[in-house]
């Protein structure tokens, strides 16, 4: 993902202002590109299901325990800020629950790891602030079942200062090339490496996609020409990123 200030997930896509997309990464994104065949997704989550997701493992609860390992070290080591790769992890062939409700806050300022999957249920309302957000599991939003859970916002709030990622031991070798095996991914990144994305945003798919291609992406308003080449189109929002997902045909 590119890098800047801030980013914000609402429902239907990853959007950042003109001034973050110019403030991406010093690191060649190229990199991890080319290496981004050699991530396969992890067998130990071949059977993991949102079956598996039974609320015995809380995000809040793996968070609060990444922070306490990563403030001791900052304690021992006379660190001022939070030590990179303590990340709140979710292992892999487990399932972590989301637990935001009533438009509630989780922060997490040593990064996100999710190894295996991050669930995030219908009824999940509020805003995960992280340092940034490795994906090699599996992140899964599913659409909203009633008003009061209407908005899921992942706002990345890391420092300034490029970020490496320790792959799985599976993935091992698409990171062998750099330095101590970790590859530069940018600047608050949510980086997706052997992983995937499940990201529901819009009740009705398959008459309002969520994600569309670039290609179908026209200025508003759209000509009757413009109609007829495109399929539906999502806009989340203004031109600002405020206000509800509307479809413009």
């Amino acid at each position: 993902a590119a890098a800047g200030s801030s980013h914000y997930y609402n429902g239907g896509g990853l959007r950042a202002s003109a001034h973050e997309r110019e403030s991406t990464s010093s690191l060649s994104q190229r990199d991890l590109m080319e290496e981004s065949d050699n991530f396969t997704p992890l067998p130990c989550n071949t059977n993991l299901t949102v079956d598996d997701c039974d609320g015995s493992s809380l995000l809040s609860s793996i968070i609060a325990a990444a922070a306490l390992e990563a403030e001791a070290v900052m304690n021992a080591t006379n660190a001022t800020s939070y030590p990179q790769g303590m990340e709140a992890t979710i292992p892999c062939g487990t399932c972590a629950i989301a637990d935001l409700s009533g438009g509630s806050t989780l922060t997490a300022l040593t990064g996100i790891d999710v190894q295996g999957m991050l669930y995030f249920p219908p009824s999940t309302h509020g805003t995960l602030e992280t340092a940034h957000m490795f994906v090699q599991g599996v992140l899964q939003i599913d659409p909203p079942d009633n008003a009061e859970a209407d908005r899921v916002t992942i706002k990345l709030i890391g420092p300034n200062e490029d970020v490496f990622l320790a792959p799985h031991p599976h993935n091992t070798m698409a990171c062998s090339k750099y330095t101590n095996g970790k590859c530069p991914v940018g600047k608050r990144p949510i980086a997706v490496a052997g992983g995937r994305l499940d990201v529901r945003g819009l009740q009705d798919p398959t008459t309002c996609p969520s994600w569309v291609n670039l290609q179908d992406i026209w200025e508003d308003p759209l000509t009757d020409t413009q109609r007829a080449q495109t399929s539906n189109i999502a806009v989340d929002g203004n031109e600002d990123g405020n206000g509800d997902v509307t479809c413009l045909n």
